[in-house]
């Protein structure tokens, strides 16, 4: 889900979240700077970005979204 161009298709039932709520977290990523967009498609800015929240989440977050 987290790869390089996150998956935003799979997000929703991997992360437990309802389309709105996937809508609004990646809308949320997208103002922060954390994903940019790019010829329609969700991508990181930079790998060190994607590091960086890969990083922040609990090992069990990052076994589910893997």
């Amino acid at each position: 889900v987290l790869g390089p161009e996150p998956d935003w298709h799979v997000l929703g039932p991997v992360a437990g979240l309802a389309e709105d709520g996937v809508g609004d977290a990646l809308r949320g990523g997208v103002r922060e700077g954390l994903l940019v967009r790019e010829a329609g498609e969700l991508r990181w800015p930079h790998a060190l970005t994607r590091d960086a929240v890969l990083t922040a989440l609990l090992p069990p977050e990052r076994a589910r979204l893997a």
